[in-house]
């Protein structure tokens, strides 16, 4: 998709194949008219089409999905399960130490 890293593709062609929300796109940074954009890119790419009330993978979409598994070495349970985008933090250095942003209540 045009615009979109792989491993977005893959989390947005994942919550098309089972229905779910795409509050998880809207947390890690996308607005709702770029996921238009892309829902709308795989729909002329016949990635992904309408059905009734519903938007559902195409063999090519389920294809992909698998292809971009592969390629991002996705494998078992991650092909299915993605981690959540907005709670990851880049790696530190063995001697880093890191403070959370937000106050932890002790005891």
């Amino acid at each position: 998709m045009d615009g979109i890293p792989d491993l977005y593709t893959i989390l947005l062609l994942q919550i098309i194949k089972v229905n779910g929300s795409v509050d998880s796109l809207v947390k890690i940074g996308y607005n709702y008219a770029q996921i238009a954009e892309a829902i709308v890119s795989l729909r002329q790419g016949n990635i992904i089409k309408g059905v009734e009330n519903d938007i559902i993978l195409t063999e090519e979409g389920n294809k992909l999905l698998k292809t971009l598994n592969k390629s991002a070495n996705r494998t078992g349970i991650s092909k299915w399960v993605s981690p959540k985008m907005d709670d990851k933090i880049e790696p530190i250095g063995i001697f880093d130490i890191y403070l959370p942003a937000k106050k932890t209540k002790l005891g």
